[in-house]
């Protein structure tokens, strides 16, 4: 393969696109929330895909006071981006041109209420587990700021540097506030 030719299917995605879709609101509160990542090839050749990761995304600009003692004089600082979740769909496939392809992953919410689902019922580990994902509940609550959140879907294609990616918009509920939709992004 030529270096352009090589150059172009970086660029390409080597014909990889992917689709998300997550629902439109979750609640904070949920152990976890399922997404769907479709993909499909428009490429001339087939292609492996090693794996899948699936990222909760907080989106948010931060201000800071820029000058001491100024009331109302502050500055943003640009954008934050941080992963709160996330999860790695590692079961490699190739998939062919023309070809499509749906996997869903289960992408973590409230880490304390995903473990104690885990446990056994009635354990010293389940209590603590539940006081944790109820904790981590009230402690969101709290928090008064407003973030913009995101699910974002990254294919790790084999021989390809640029990988090839979809996000959807998700609204992050607290408790008592309500929601509905699915979000799909194309």
């Amino acid at each position: 393969m030529g270096f352009f030719s090589k150059l172009k299917q970086d660029l390409s995605h080597g014909g990889i696109k992917l689709n998300i879709q997550a629902p439109a609101t979750v609640q904070e509160q949920d152990a976890s929330f399922n997404a769907q990542v479709i993909i499909t090839i428009s490429g001339e050749a087939a292609q492996t895909i090693n794996q899948i990761k699936v990222s909760l995304i907080e989106d948010h600009t931060e201000h800071s006071n820029f000058q001491a003692g100024q009331q109302n004089n502050s500055m943003p600082n640009g954008p934050i981006l941080k992963e709160l979740s996330s999860a790695i769909y590692s079961e490699g496939f190739t998939i062919n041109p023309g070809e499509t392809k749906t996997i869903t992953v289960q992408v973590p919410l409230n880490m304390g209420k995903l473990a104690s689902q885990a446990l056994p019922q009635n354990g010293a580990l389940t209590a603590a587990a539940n006081v944790l994902g109820k904790l981590e509940t009230v402690t969101d609550a709290m928090n008064n700021s407003h973030y913009r959140h995101y699910i974002q879907a990254v294919a790790d294609v084999a021989g390809i540097h640029m990988s090839p990616s979809a996000r959807a918009d998700i609204q992050l509920l607290k408790p008592g506030q309500s929601g509905t939709g699915i979000n799909v992004r194309l």
